[in-house]
């Protein structure tokens, strides 16, 4: 019941992907002279503190945005020294450290760019990802219903927050979840399936419906999926047939 991370790097006034396949280590410098450089840079245009927390805020983006984790967070750090509140650098501090997979840090992080009031969607997203590594359940359902709060047709946010309650075994919540996920796109195949599991998971469990939701997702699912034959075997022991898929 996976869902890919979103990873998204805020600049000012835009939204710049890392990658477009997902999370991934990059390799980083050396620290010492990265923080000496990050210092030297704060204390060049100490004279101009505006444009030094931009300035600051955009070279770390840069070094981010080339894969060097290391001196992006030691530029990021330096920039909240003079902007402890800005919520696009707490973001981004965030992801960097998701990236580098200090989940603790990352939280921390994400945290305060929530509290300093971020509107970005991917921040309580990413939070809920972390919380969810972490088996902690409840707080993952927290961070996603808080972005579902921001961004409610969004189908990932739903399809995350029902994963949740999955894991929390709030199988009747997770159901509602999954077919609030399904009226946002009616012909994506992920939320069926899931739904199909879910409903399986009931202590009343109704197999027309789980059939039915198996049925759906076969329907949908992409031209290359690799488990379309599996579901179909599933639908077939469950006492259904793979007619009305097509």
């Amino acid at each position: 019941m996976s869902v890919p991370n979103r990873c998204i790097l805020v600049v000012t006034g835009a939204l710049v992907m890392i990658t477009a396949s997902g999370c991934f280590l990059f390799g980083g410098g050396g620290g010492g002279e990265l923080q000496e450089t990050a210092a030297a840079t704060a204390a060049e245009l100490r004279e101009n503190p505006m444009a030094a927390k931009e300035t600051l805020f955009r070279q770390a983006v840069g070094i981010h945005d080339e894969g060097d984790l290391e001196q992006a967070i030691q530029f990021y750090k330096q920039a909240l020294k003079d902007n402890k509140k800005h919520a696009p650098t707490h973001t981004n501090l965030a992801l960097a450290y998701m990236q580098m997979g200090e989940r603790d840090d990352a939280i921390k992080s994400y945290k305060k760019a929530i509290e300093y009031g971020t509107q970005d969607e991917d921040a309580a997203y990413n939070l809920g990802i972390l919380y969810m590594e972490k088996e902690k359940w409840g707080d993952a359902v927290q961070a996603f219903e808080s972005a579902i709060g921001m961004y409610p047709a969004d189908q990932e946010l739903r399809m995350a927050l029902g994963n949740a309650l999955v894991k929390r075994k709030k199988y009747d919540e997770a159901i509602a979840t999954y077919q609030a996920a399904i009226q946002i796109n009616p012909e994506a195949a992920q939320p069926y399936y899931n739904l199909a599991l879910a409903n399986a998971k009931m202590k009343d469990v109704n197999l027309d419906q789980v059939i039915e939701n198996f049925k759906m997702y076969v329907k949908y699912a992409p031209e290359n999926a690799q488990d379309t034959g599996r579901v179909t075997g599933w639908i077939e022991q469950l006492g259904g047939t793979a007619d009305g898929m097509e």
